[in-house]
């Protein structure tokens, strides 16, 4: 395909970003029904290059995810390193808390080490309810086990 018919409208454009966004459809079938709908010739790779360039050029995943948390009711922590990279990331539902605060006697913390596409610790928090069912209050991705990220988890929920 030539370069001029590669060329993205403004309508095509925000179609493309759309479908990226909340589709789960490959890059070629999105290339496809934009060919389709606005009469271009793009393929697999100049959706994704155009999408990753949008995404790099405008907000992080990590700012994305925690608008997500905010819009959803999550209590939520982040603590950012130096250099600016993800340290910790506590997050839970209000009603996990009001449960924890019920049940909560005895907690439970346990981590799984790189099993996440994020290649960090996951820890679980949980406790048991009077009928002995699990109860997950909390979970908490940790980029090392020091005191100081552990301790975000539990701060959030006083």
């Amino acid at each position: 395909a030539y370069p001029e018919n590669r060329r993205l409208t403004p309508a095509a454009r925000e179609t493309m970003l759309d479908l990226v966004e909340r589709s789960s459809a490959s890059y070629n079938t999105i290339a496809s029904v934009l060919n389709a709908t606005h009469g271009l010739s793009l393929l697999g790779r100049d959706v994704y290059n155009r999408s990753y360039d949008y995404t790099q050029n405008t907000v992080s995943s990590t700012a994305k995810l925690i608008e997500i948390l905010r819009e959803d009711g999550f209590i939520y922590r982040v603590k950012v390193a130096m250099d600016n990279t993800l340290e910790a990331l506590f997050l839970c539902k209000p009603h996990d808390v009001q449960m924890a605060r019920l049940y909560g006697q005895t907690v439970i913390m346990d981590a799984t080490y790189k099993t996440n596409r994020f290649r960090l610790p996951l820890v679980n928090i949980i406790t048991v309810d009077h009928n002995l069912r699990t109860l997950r209050i909390a979970l908490c991705f940790i980029s090392n086990e020091q005191t100081k990220c552990i301790h975000l988890g539990f701060t959030a929920t006083k």
